[in-house]
């Protein structure tokens, strides 16, 4: 019981268990897939895989695994996860968002990994965490309404008054950063809805270039 080979079983075991509870959990829900890639300390590429689903209101990640992969190319990592799901009875009808970094193997809209699982579900929208692009929206959206404000006289000017403000994370264990959160969120609500709509129409595009 002590042998390397008979504890990477037992570990193994364990693992299979875990994920069949949480698979359990999820059920028929949909869910998000997160994906990245790196190279491990042998140089091997690999692919990490991580659904997040809701579960009696509350949000959960579930990390299924470390893919290796030959090649880090679009076609490659989609093949991967078509093998994981397989493997573990998912399937790609119940994503509902996909979250990558913002490499071209990625997110090209005509042959990045999140077009072709596109191409088999339209309802996989695509997030690209911290979007610069998108941030620069808002920041600018934000300063051309401010501006239009203290024009019109209902904004008062002064020191330390009408200071630059960007959305923030919640936290997940301090609960006052969920109060910012939202006061943050109702501060650049009409300058987060100008981004939510040209995010909607550019999609709206990007599905029918494909």
């Amino acid at each position: 019981m002590v042998a390397p080979c008979i504890q990477k079983d037992i570990a193994h075991c364990f693992s299979q268990e875990v994920l069949k509870s949480m698979f359990e959990e999820i059920g028929d829900n949909v869910f998000t897939l997160l994906v990245d890639e790196s190279i491990d300390k042998s140089k091997k590429k690999q692919m990490t895989v991580v659904l997040q689903y809701v579960t009696c209101g509350i949000v959960k990640k579930m990390f299924i695994g470390l893919v290796h992969v030959k090649e880090t190319s679009a076609l490659s990592l989609k093949s991967a996860i078509d093998f994981l799901f397989s493997e573990y009875g998912l399937s790609l009808t119940k994503v509902r968002g996909q979250c990558y970094d913002g490499a071209s193997n990625m997110s090209g809209n005509f042959n990045g990994l999140k077009s072709l699982i596109m191409k088999e579900n339209n309802y996989a929208y695509y997030v690209v965490c911290a979007s610069c692009k998108r941030t620069y929206m808002l920041r600018e959206s934000q300063k051309d309404k401010l501006e239009e404000s203290i024009g019109r006289g209902e904004t008062e000017t002064g020191s330390r008054l009408n200071q630059e403000l960007s959305l923030t994370r919640a936290g997940d264990t301090h609960c006052n950063s969920h109060y910012k959160t939202l006061s943050r969120l109702v501060g650049l609500f009409s300058s987060v809805t100008d981004v939510l709509k040209y995010i909607e129409d550019e999609g709206f595009n990007v599905k029918n270039m494909n």
